[in-house]
């Protein structure tokens, strides 16, 4: 018989944190979130995008052994804005049984349904820098440190369970050195025509977060608005962002464009070190693992392309080409030829035309997938 029980106590979350290391031990493709992450996701004096959310916790046992973990996320900001009653489903992990899925599943609808929700969907986080999407090819690749991985059963057991996709990502292996030189006379056309400045070639990047900060997001919240299930980012929000990927940028890989003209920023490129390997090898554990990250951090050899974003205004200014080539002459330099970008819309046909500059290939696909709540 399987139980479902609500996670509430301290031990409660801790088990609920740890359980995917259990799942996947010895998986040499998994990569976990920071179980001190995990533990607090519920709080919002330690997770600040909880703030406005309902979420609820919950773990599956049979025979005394968890089996199955889920947490439910009403975001209250994204229903208003899509005018939906939808409440997402995340943290997803399970045994390969079919009925725990199903009752893990069914807890989250009964708390929606409770909320007056119509629909549950995900895996969704509570905003677009959350892990979302669950793989549904591209199992024997290694996940990235703000991407899910799940085993091949996941997607097949939801879809018999009667849900249906929703939004589909795609990524891509890059290939540096089959980057096409144009785009280096295309980046300097762009400069000198829009007088465009690049703030890490001016600025250590303490100062970029501290005088720009706000800049950064304003244009964040502008390139992303659109997508699918997009939360703004604000208020307290924007400290976890920083706290998570500031922490893991090595300035030779990023880019933050600024207009002289406006003062905002008009487009930003975020790439961070492959740091998969050593999460892994510390289960999770923050602790253990900062130095072996701060070495990494400093000489990488292997990227992960996280986030690229233009400002609406800027979209036909050639921009991007700016963001391509100082990303790639620093990738060039340090002699890195492993490059993967993260999650990509495949709706969203402006980033995805942006790789005709550069041979790539496809290596996985996730989704999240949706079900109407039984009345």
């Amino acid at each position: 018989m399987i139980q479902i029980v609500e996670a509430v106590t301290a031990r409660d979350m801790k088990a609920f944190a740890r359980y995917p290391l259990k799942l996947y031990k010895g998986n040499e493709f998994y990569v976990p979130c920071f179980t001190s992450d995990e533990k607090n996701i519920k709080n919002p004096k330690k997770n600040f995008a909880a703030k406005g959310c309902e979420v609820k916790c919950f773990l599956a046992y049979k025979n005394g052994e968890i089996v199955g973990r889920i947490a439910g996320i009403i975001v209250e900001e994204s229903n208003r804005k899509f005018c939906e009653k939808k409440i997402r489903f995340s943290r997803f992990d399970f045994n390969g049984d079919d009925e725990v899925a199903e009752a893990l599943l069914s807890a989250v609808a009964e708390f929606g349904k409770a909320r007056g929700m119509t629909v549950i969907h995900g895996p969704w986080g509570f905003n677009d820098t959350d892990r979302e999407g669950m793989l549904t090819s591209g199992f024997n690749y290694p996940a990235t440190y703000a991407t899910n991985y799940n085993y091949e059963y996941y997607a097949e057991t939801i879809e018999r369970l009667g849900y249906k996709k929703e939004s589909e990502w795609v990524e891509y292996a890059l290939y540096p050195e089959t980057l096409d030189p144009k785009i280096y006379k295309a980046a300097e056309f762009v400069q000198k025509r829009y007088g465009f400045v690049e703030l890490c070639d001016k600025y250590p990047l303490k100062q970029i977060i501290r005088q720009y900060a706000d800049k950064f997001f304003e244009c964040y919240n502008e390139a992303y608005k659109d997508l699918d299930c997009y939360v703004e980012l604000k208020g307290d929000v924007k400290k976890n962002v920083v706290k998570q990927f500031a922490t893991v940028i090595n300035q030779d890989y990023f880019s933050c464009i600024l207009d002289p003209e406006t003062g905002e920023v008009a487009a930003f490129g975020v790439v961070i070190p492959a740091i998969g390997d050593i999460i892994r090898k510390h289960k999770g554990n923050m602790v253990t693992c900062a130095l072996p990250l701060l070495k990494a951090l400093a000489k990488p050899k292997a990227l992960e392309l996280t986030l690229i974003g233009v400002a609406p205004k800027y979209r036909n200014s050639g921009v991007n080409s700016m963001i391509i080539t100082r990303i790639h002459r620093n990738v060039m330099k340090n002699g890195i030829k492993n490059v993967v970008c993260n999650p990509m819309l495949t709706t969203n046909a402006g980033i995805l035309a942006q790789w005709k500059w550069v041979k790539h290939d496809e290596i996985k696909r996730r989704a999240t997938f949706e079900k109407e709540i039984d009345a």
